[in-house]
């Protein structure tokens, strides 16, 4: 009841044996702490406006990240702007919200 594995990870049938190999080289450099959103109540009061800032600054963020990788944004002469972008969505509210829902949580 066991299933052989092939051991070239850059074989068609390897690539699984690949990512794991891959994920080892990260094994102790887990962050010392971790932001639990996951365990997170954001009051009822704020639960919309965090779930629409959410949307939106996660939104911007993979799109100015996709520009910066793809050179359409330069991180040199675009940063302040990316910066100002999130400023105007907001992020300071959220973070708030975030905060607190965090000291509620952790109290």
């Amino acid at each position: 009841d066991s299933f052989v594995q092939g051991t070239d990870i850059y074989a068609p049938d390897g690539y699984e044996r690949r990512l794991y190999n891959a994920t080892l080289l990260y094994e102790g450099k887990e962050p010392k702490e971790l932001f639990p959103i996951w365990a997170l109540w954001v009051d009822a009061a704020d639960a919309d406006e965090a779930s629409i800032l959410q949307t939106n600054i996660k939104s911007y963020v993979d799109q100015s990240a996709l520009q910066f990788i793809t050179g359409n944004k330069d991180l040199d002469k675009d940063w302040d702007s990316y910066v100002k972008g999130l400023e105007d969505l907001k992020v300071g509210r959220y973070l708030e919200i975030m905060q607190k829902a965090y000291d509620a949580s952790f109290k």
